[in-house]
């Protein structure tokens, strides 16, 4: 499902956040085939021993990408390739080592169930440390994710005056991780014959299940920024900072600066310079989540006259009137050298469009409308001749 859903990202960052979850799924796919071949087929299993000790260092990196990738800010730094540069060498070393080592000698180590080879002592210890190595890897790269998330709760924190929340979701998976981080211990301190035939076993495959569900739920339904102010939130935070109230472009006619304070809209009638100045100061069709009602409140009115009024108006439905006002957004950043090379689905989420078929008909309803005038500005001039 995450590997369909990519061709239907709306953002590069989603198409990012995606593979990397992609990329994820797979480590894990290969760590627990290993730990079945392990327990069952052990000598298939050696077959597969670099790609196994890879993942198992790359899965909690993976992890700590896709928080990383979640958390994105100006102000915390961008996850580093580098991270990779340790595990791909330790499987180097374990690979080329292998070339050296005799066949039965490393079939025998997996066979015996972890029993050190006394011909190659330095060599056994050294193929035999996965799960060691991928507990220290699972406890080095949880400690970052959740630095990285306090770090990044603290931030938002700042830029909204206040501290957020975590949301449900994330708060729920860290939780997963902690607890399997817990009842890994075992792997490590066990004999492996008789770890891979304990209880603990199934519990962490449960767990693991828990926690990929959540991760790819929530990819699916796009929760991909953990703390998303709601459509009044961000107009509370319009008014608190005036100076962000700017018009989308030239052509809209308004002050360059808006402050709620200068609308006093209690008690007066709705007009269209009123309500264009409220909508433009605030780009409202910014919000993929905007609703009609988010207005009314504020506008002081109620649903049917603020529907009327814009039908009245602009001979058009609310949504059709964002859409067009997000229409025009795409094509002004679209105009920007800024964002040259940029296609048309790079930046639709960016101005509001939360589907592309919204796009693709509002652009079709304003094609149609100027062919209509078109034709009715013929119609008459040829009525007059």
């Amino acid at each position: 499902m995450i590997t369909l859903s990519v061709h239907d990202s709306r953002t590069r960052l989603e198409r990012k956040i995606k593979h990397t979850v992609l990329r994820f799924y797979i480590f894990l796919a290969i760590s627990w085939t290993a730990l079945l071949l392990y327990t069952y087929i052990p000598s298939v299993s050696l077959y597969f021993n670099v790609a196994v000790y890879l993942a198992y260092m790359l899965t909690p990196v993976q992890f700590y990408r896709y928080v990383c990738e979640l958390s994105e800010t100006a102000e915390l730094k961008p996850f580093s390739s580098w991270h990779y540069a340790l595990p791909v060498l330790i499987v180097s070393v374990l690979g080329v080592w292998s070339f050296f080592v005799p066949w039965d000698v490393q079939l025998g180590l997996v066979e015996s169930r972890g029993q050190f080879s006394p011909e190659y002592p330095v060599y056994s210890r050294y193929f035999l440390f996965k799960p060691a190595m991928r507990f220290v890897y699972v406890i080095v790269y949880t400690v970052l994710s959740l630095v990285r998330l306090r770090r990044y709760y603290r931030a938002m924190g700042r830029k909204a005056d206040k501290h957020p929340q975590p949301v449900r979701w994330i708060t729920g998976l860290m939780g997963f991780v902690v607890v399997i981080l817990l009842l890994s211990v075992p792997s490590v301190l066990l004999p492996r014959g008789e770890f891979v035939t304990s209880w603990q076993v199934l519990i962490l495959t449960f767990l693991h299940a828990g926690e990929d569900f959540i991760i790819g739920y929530n990819v699916i339904r796009r929760n991909f920024l953990l703390y998303i102010p709601s459509v009044k939130e961000r107009m509370d935070m319009m008014e608190a900072d005036p100076k962000k109230n700017k018009t989308v472009s030239d052509s809209s006619q308004l002050p360059d600066e808006v402050s709620f304070t200068q609308l006093p809209m209690q008690n007066v009638k709705l007009t269209k310079k009123r309500f264009e100045e409220y909508v433009n100061s605030r780009k409202l069709w910014l919000h993929p989540d905007l609703k009609m009602t988010d207005l009314v409140e504020p506008l002081k009115t109620s649903r049917t006259s603020l529907s009327n009024f814009i039908n009245k108006t602009y001979g058009m439905n609310f949504n059709r009137y964002i859409n067009s006002l997000r229409l025009a957004e795409l094509n002004r950043l679209m105009s920007l050298p800024s964002n040259a090379g940029k296609t048309v689905d790079d930046l639709l989420y960016e101005v509001g469009f939360v589907y592309k078929r919204n796009y693709t008909r509002t652009k079709e309803a304003e094609e149609n409308g100027r062919n209509g005038n078109v034709v009715e500005r013929a119609a008459g001039k040829g009525g007059m001749e």
